[in-house]
């Protein structure tokens, strides 16, 4: 399935145990990154999935407060999930890093990867943590 308008294009793929979903658009800015990211969540939490992909394909990233803010509101709408988050372009990497080393209150598994196959690697080896800790 593909999303796309005038500022993104967003595919999505259903592989063996997870969701893929790659993002390309030439820029960037909060209101598209928003807008993309909610589009995964409704794609995750319509097809049950609990491991998702992310390959983000943008040359470009939100300035430091920005980025930290979009990655921390995505957390909160994807609360018990496993994510790889890929990024190819290496003049990015130390700002990607250290944005999601600052993501407050994690309530997924997240982790930072420059190409897919370490990703897909890293998302397929987690556990889904049962979060259910109550009793019935």
């Amino acid at each position: 399935m593909e999303i796309a308008n005038s500022n993104y294009k967003l595919t999505f793929e259903v592989r063996p145990g997870y969701l893929y979903a790659r993002i390309e658009a030439p820029a960037i800015d909060r209101e598209t990154s928003l807008e993309y990211l909610t589009q995964i969540a409704l794609k995750c939490g319509s097809l049950r999935m609990k491991k998702l992909l992310i390959d983000r394909d943008i040359p470009a990233i939100l300035d430091d407060a920005g980025l930290t803010s979009v990655l921390a509101d995505y957390v909160r709408l994807s609360s018990g999930m496993t994510i790889a988050f890929v990024n190819q372009h290496a003049d990015l990497d130390i700002a990607m890093q250290n944005a999601i080393r600052t993501i407050p209150g994690r309530a997924v598994q997240f982790n930072y990867f420059t190409d897919v196959k370490a990703a897909e690697d890293w998302l397929l080896a987690q556990s889904i943590p049962d979060l259910f800790t109550g009793s019935i």
